[in-house]
């Protein structure tokens, strides 16, 4: 027989991670694709749920220190789960899992596979009638419709700008050096959460692709994060930030590297990750290795900088996530200050938005992605988000925009269109 957590390995199968989770829908799920660690490209389908703690601190602890199986991964024994705008947090660990390795071919699984998909003479297979081929053709999952809804803005144009102007005014006052102001929207979603998922991610862009449903109603997170929040692996610290957008036209990097307003903006937001860094880590591991380059993702142009450091001896994940969370490039800086005036301005409380999510892994490792480019699915509507990053020469009109060609790609996969009334 095959318990909890028997662990097996063979060939990758023909069906994808997509097939894997279409499979076990219904409970709590996990779909992470994207995701690098230590050099090895991972794709892992969680169901079930098999504890459920309410900090990283704690999933630290629960995860066993090392796996128990030679060669497996150890994603195989991560904990999941998010942290809201507030700190709130939820990990869990799946009852079940698999974990595609793409760069060795390899699919190792703990537990039982589903009999969707099952195993047989030494291979994973799909099961007639499930999986890869029972599935339509990705043209006809992913298209959108032929007409175009329109999204519901729930805050407009001139409250924003006025927003923007009382926020360059606590600027100008020395209160803030940069804050980030973000819209809500939302729009009707009757698919499934994985149909969402598939239409957000289709074509395989790059950052973290994720779906995470608990399970308990509360929705589904679906989308792709661009920018990680912190990565943890053996004491190196990792971030990548990214701060400065241009939506991606013709010659939209020549004006994103020459405009002195966002690369402003990306260096108040590397200075602060810096210090956030010197916080936890020892000094002279902290360094910026790579400033200002230019990073495209779909329909957007960003500056993206990198920093790595290594904890001081006693620090652990949690310290780490405390030190850099809320991230500067969706909170503002100095954080304090910035996040009590966004909450000051904003309409609505962000929950989901500006968070992270991803896992918690054995020895206390973590792989946290901010919240951005994400949607959260729930009761037949998707709630959108998206922010711009504000310094004393903002102009709201433009802040604005960024705002909207931030949302439109997003939008755009759902059938959706942006509408102001």
């Amino acid at each position: 027989m095959t318990g909890p957590d028997t662990v097996r390995c063979d060939l990758l199968p023909e069906w994808t991670p997509l097939d894997l989770a279409r499979s076990v829908e219904g409970g709590p799920l996990v779909l992470l694709e994207g995701t690098d660690l230590r050099g090895q490209r991972y794709a892992l389908v969680g169901w079930g749920m098999d504890g459920q703690v309410c900090s990283v601190e704690e999933a630290a602890r629960a995860v066993p220190d090392r796996p128990d199986v030679d060669g497996a991964p150890p994603l195989l024994w991560a904990w999941v789960g998010s942290l809201d705008w507030d700190g709130t947090a939820r990990f869990w660990r799946p009852a079940r899992c698999a974990l595609f390795q793409w760069d060795q071919g390899l699919l190792w699984w703990r537990g039982a596979l589903p009999d969707a998909v099952g195993h047989r003479g030494g291979e994973a297979v799909v099961a007639p009638g499930h999986g890869t081929g029972a599935l339509p053709a990705a043209a006809d999952r992913t298209r959108a419709p032929g007409n175009p809804r329109r999204a519901r803005l729930l805050w407009d144009r001139a409250s924003y700008c006025a927003a923007v102007r009382k926020a360059q005014r606590h600027m100008a006052a020395g209160r803030v050096q940069k804050m980030i102001l973000s819209v809500p929207m939302e729009l009707p979603w009757e698919g499934s959460s994985l149909l969402l998922y598939e239409r957000l991610t289709a074509g395989g862009p790059p950052g973290l692709r994720f779906l995470l449903d608990p399970g308990d109603g509360g929705g589904a997170l679906v989308g792709v994060s661009p920018e990680p929040l912190v990565k943890l692996s053996g004491g190196k610290v990792q971030m990548r930030v990214l701060a400065g957008t241009r939506k991606s036209v013709p010659g939209a990097e020549a004006e994103l590297t020459g405009s002195e307003k966002d690369r402003e903006e990306h260096r108040v937001a590397v200075e602060q990750a810096r210090r956030d860094l010197l916080s936890v880590c020892r000094p002279k591991s902290v360094a910026v290795t790579a400033f200002m380059e230019v990073e495209r993702h779909p329909g957007l142009v960003h500056l993206a900088s990198s920093l790595v450091g290594r904890l001081t001896p006693g620090a652990g994940p949690g310290d780490l996530v405390r030190a850099c969370f809320p991230a500067g490039t969706v909170g503002g800086i100095p954080r304090r200050e910035a996040v009590a005036l966004i909450e000051a301005l904003e309409p609505l409380p962000r929950g989901w938005y500006a968070g992270a999510l991803g896992a918690v892994l054995p020895g206390g490792d973590l792989d946290l992605w901010l919240t951005i480019r994400s949607v959260l699915h729930r009761d037949g509507v998707v709630r959108i988000r998206t922010g711009a990053g504000l310094v004393p020469a903002s102009d709201p009109e433009a802040e604005w925009q960024e705002c909207m060609n931030k949302a439109a790609h997003t939008l755009a996969a759902l059938g959706g269109e942006l509408g102001e009334d």
